[in-house]
């Protein structure tokens, strides 16, 4: 068989060559994958130890991800219940300023206003008019004022006031007064101070500085 498949033109054979040459090809191809057995193998264990370490690095990533998006949403949760409470304190804090404002402005009415002196007992329009020319334009004006001061707009009045009884009118001056300060007492006892109006600054303030940056 060998003389067959080997047997060249000439009519010669070379079975030992073909055999040798056959053995060294077998020889080299169990070198050739001995190699590619030893050198591969290690290179698949050094990218699969890569890929598990960045697989755990992934998942490491992966969870400070988590707790940081969770910090984020605390923290949104939190600036969004501290605006909510930032708004509600400045509503407080308008309608707090709108009513001392008007308790204000109604304590100033009640301060600067003049009463009406005619109601007292025994004082008319000309009597009225010269406790005016006088600087009386209240009842606590009159109540305050000195009996011999009354007396001489008495007489200045003329004979016709001469029975009227300028001590009278002081004690019902203070009466009147009186109840008109029981009546306003609220108002009376409102007073505005710095420490409130600091706050009101400061709101007024921070309402201008978001509507700016809005």
């Amino acid at each position: 068989m060998f003389q067959i498949i080997s047997q060249s033109p000439d009519g010669a054979t070379h079975t030992l060559e073909i055999l040798i040459i056959w053995l060294v090809s077998g020889l080299l191809g169990l070198l050739v994958g001995y190699l590619i057995w030893r050198l591969h193998p290690r290179e698949y264990l050094g990218l699969k130890k890569q890929i598990r370490e960045r697989d755990a690095r992934l998942s490491e990533l992966e969870a400070a991800a988590g707790r940081r998006q969770l910090a984020n949403e605390k923290l949104a949760a939190e600036l969004a219940e501290g605006k909510a409470r930032c708004q509600a304190l400045l509503a407080e804090l308008d309608e707090k300023e709108r009513l001392l404002k008007e308790k204000q402005a109604a304590l100033d009415a009640i301060i600067n206003a003049a009463d009406d002196l005619t109601a007292i007992g025994g004082i008319d329009a000309r009597i009225e008019g010269l406790l005016h020319q006088s600087g009386i334009h209240t009842f606590q004006d009159l109540a305050n004022t000195k009996l011999a001061a009354l007396k001489a707009i008495r007489k200045a009045a003329g004979p016709a006031y001469r029975a009227a009884d300028p001590d009278a009118w002081r004690k019902q001056a203070y009466l009147a007064y009186q109840g008109r300060k029981a009546h306003y007492a609220g108002f009376a006892e409102l007073k505005i101070g710095r420490k409130q109006l600091e706050k009101l600054q400061e709101g007024n303030a921070y309402k201008e500085n978001g509507a700016a940056t809005n």
